[in-house]
Order: structure tokens, then sequence, then C-alpha cells
């Protein structure tokens, strides 16, 4: 899901997202220089506001209505939160680059990525707290505490045996670092409509779905595309110590278990004795090689299908028109 490519799906939010970016540029920065520098570059460097998108579109969905100022607020809020966790997220895993430019842990250091982040959070707490609803408040602070919670659980996971590694535990990460956001938000766009407990069900469904696939997306991207239009090294997640969605779905099948851990291990251990880069590459591409031949690709791609089949079937609860029409083109990107 690259920035070229869905940007022309959200055209019909054109006024929408230009209010969010312009309240999120409107945002006053700290008095501590470096700090506004670095937040300013963080704002500057907004992606594809898939999860503004998602506020607008949904609230349309729900309503048939244009979103208000409330929804243009809740929609700065989700993607504050986002661009927040990928400050720490860069931290955590010593990124340099991020769609291809470099992280702000890159060009300003580690205290003022970490720093920049908890402004950000602040920041969306006012917002939060000036709609004046206690139970957004409540789905914030709880999708708070599973973005980190999918953290802990993601660095209990790293260079761990296959063996050791269940499909469960993956998707309990998964759940918690990507999807719960998507959640959150559905839920939040449903309570400031004033939905029924069906619409607000199917909201949370379609949350869930659409982030899960989000994610088994991103883990199937590892393996098929390229650097340049990653935004960052391919194979990211397995020199992290990650085994992702195609390792796991191949590892399912008993007559590929012996290869892949062997494979697996090889590339844990070459990273963690800081073997040369060379060796290291060689590795990954042959494990890349291996898992489009032996089906670890198309198990995701099956995966992928499946889940955005359940996205989609929520989607019918939904009113026609431009909102409904990009939350369904979404899936499709």
């Amino acid at each position: 899901m690259t920035a070229l490519k869905i940007a022309p799906l959200f055209q019909p939010l054109d006024a929408e997202l230009n209010a969010t970016v312009d309240f999120l540029q409107g945002l006053l920065p700290p008095e501590a220089l470096t700090l506004a520098d670095a937040t300013t570059y963080s704002l500057s460097t907004l992606g594809k506001l898939v999860r503004p998108a998602m506020v607008h579109a949904l609230w349309q969905a729900i309503t048939g209505k244009p979103s208000d100022d409330r929804v243009v607020k809740l929609a700065a809020v989700t993607e504050m939160i986002h661009l927040a966790t990928l400050l720490h997220d860069d931290v955590l895993d010593e990124a340099d680059l991020r769609r291809g430019k470099s992280t702000v842990r890159q060009r300003f250091g580690n205290r003022i990525a970490i720093l920049g982040g908890d402004w950000l959070l602040a920041q969306a707490s006012q917002t939060l707290a000036s709609l004046g609803n206690l139970q957004l408040v409540s789905f914030y602070a709880q999708v708070l505490a599973e973005l980190c919670e999918g953290e802990v659980l993601q660095n209990a996971l790293a260079y761990q045996p296959l063996a050791e590694i269940s499909w469960d535990a993956y998707t309990q990460k998964t759940y918690k670092k990507t999807a719960s956001l998507y959640v959150c938000l559905a839920k939040s766009v449903a309570v400031l409509a004033e939905a029924d407990d069906l619409t607000m069900q199917k909201a949370i469904d379609f949350g869930n779905a659409f982030g899960m696939a989000f994610q088994f997306h991103d883990d199937l991207l590892d393996y098929t595309a390229d650097a340049t239009d990653l935004g960052k090294p391919i194979l990211d997640d397995i020199r992290n110590g990650l085994a992702n969605a195609p390792i796991l779905l191949l590892f399912q099948e008993e007559s590929q278990q012996a290869f892949l851990e062997e494979a697996v291990q090889t590339i844990f251990n070459l990273v963690q004795e800081q073997a040369p880069l060379e060796a290291i590459d060689q590795a990954c591409v042959a494990l890349k090689e291996a898992l489009h031949q032996r089906g670890g690709i198309a198990l995701t791609q099956a995966l992928i299908a499946s889940t955005r089949q359940d996205a989609q079937s929520a989607l019918t609860h939904f009113k026609t028109g431009h909102g409904l029409n990009i939350l369904g083109a979404l899936l499709k990107a």
C-alpha cells in the first residue's frame, strides 16, 4: 500500500484531510528549540494519512454527513498517536530510514525522538479532552496501553526459535501493535455518530479486520517489494529477529518445519554475531526465494484475501456514498 497507489482514493476527502493536516501543523511547537524542530520535521513528513482518511470515511459511511470539527480533531488525534508510536519505534529499532527519509532519531538523536513522541501524545490527550467525551478518552487510553503491550510482546518474540512462536502469539502481538488503533478509531467514530449497538459492532469488526489485513500485507511486502517502494530495507523484520506471517504460516506445515527452523536460525545467528552484511544478505535472499517456492507467499496472500473479505462483509451495513467507496477501495489497495 504505497502513497502513490492510494492518494487518488482520497480525493473525495481532500477538504477533510486538508483540515486535519492544517490542524496538525497548526499545533504550537514547544519552547525548546530542538524539540520544536524535531516535531515540525515529524509533522512535515506525514505519510499516507490512512488513519485520518478512515476516520472521515467511516463517519460519512455511518452518518451520510460531511465531517465536522469534532471529526477533524478525532482524525488528528489518531494520526498524532500513530506518529508518536513511529518516533518511539524508530528508537527501539535503531531505524535510520522511514518512507525513504531520515528518521527523527537519525537526524536529531534518540532523546529528542522520544521526547517528540511524548509531546505528540500530550497534544493528542489535550485535543481529545477538548471533545468533552469521557468514553473517547477511555478508548484512547486503552489503545495506548495496547500499543505498549504489543511492543513488549514483539520484543519477547524476537530471535525465538520458530517452534516456540505460536500463531496465536503472533496474532495477539499484531492486534495490539497494529489493529488496535483501527478498532479504537472505529469505536470512537461510532460514538461521535451516536450509532446504535449493531453499527458500533460492525465498525469494530471492520477496524479489526482491516488492521489485521494491513499488517499481514505489510509482512508480505517484506518479501515481494523492493526497498524503494517500502522506504526501508527489505526483509527488515527477519534482520531484527522477527518471524512474520509468511514464515509462521508455512511453519504450520510439518514438512517445512526443519528447513525453516534452520534457515531462520542461520539469519538470527549471523545478525547476532555481527557477521558481514553480504553473508546476512545472502541468507535473507535464500529465505525469500524459498518462501516463494514453498508456498509461504501464497498462504499469506490467501490469508489477506480472507481477512479483507471479513472487513468487506462488515461494510455492507453502512450507507452508500464516498465514505463507503473509500473504505472498500482501501481494502483492495
